[in-house]
């Protein structure tokens, strides 16, 4: 059986080393070694992109070093327009376009969640239900955009 597939945003590898949210920082370090290795992982060349602006070379280092085994997604002109419907539609903010790109990525690459730190512009219930309506309308494959305490495979509970 083939492995689930998990696309995640800059905010998740941050959050492994951000000691600004020290909750965040060990659910996220615990999950980044216990979950992920369940699922097959993408990043992008946006997820790079946002990694480059860290201020900090050791943390950008860092952070480079964390990503480097997960295959990387290219953009395409498609995904770009994908970007731009969400965008056009008041999905995403303008200002907010890598979050757009992110999904657009998500979307094009039918990658099956979107994991991310991000609750105001991406893990956002109305935000969610914009994305699924606007990419249902224009028949694209509809990602779970979910934070990492969303997505677990525990197995041996029965809910």
């Amino acid at each position: 059986m083939e492995k689930e597939t998990i696309y995640l945003d800059a905010s998740v590898p941050s959050a492994y080393y951000d000691e600004r949210v020290a909750w965040r920082r060990e659910y996220t370090t615990e999950w980044w070694k216990e979950e992920l290795p369940k699922y097959d992982v993408f990043i992008s060349e946006v997820v790079i992109a946002e990694i480059m602006e860290t201020e900090q070379s050791k943390r950008k280092d860092e952070l480079l070093e964390l990503v480097k085994e997960f295959s990387e997604l290219k953009l395409s002109s498609e995904i770009e327009e994908i970007a731009k419907g969400h965008v056009n539609q008041g999905i995403i903010p303008p200002y907010q376009l890598p979050d757009a790109l992110h999904v657009a990525i998500a979307s094009f690459y039918k990658i099956d969640f979107l994991v991310t730190w991000n609750c105001k512009h991406l893990a956002e219930a109305h935000r969610r239900k914009s994305v699924r309506l606007f990419n249902t309308s224009a028949g694209l494959f509809v990602p779970d955009i979910l934070t990492p305490l969303e997505i677990t495979k525990g197995g041996e509970e029965n809910v």
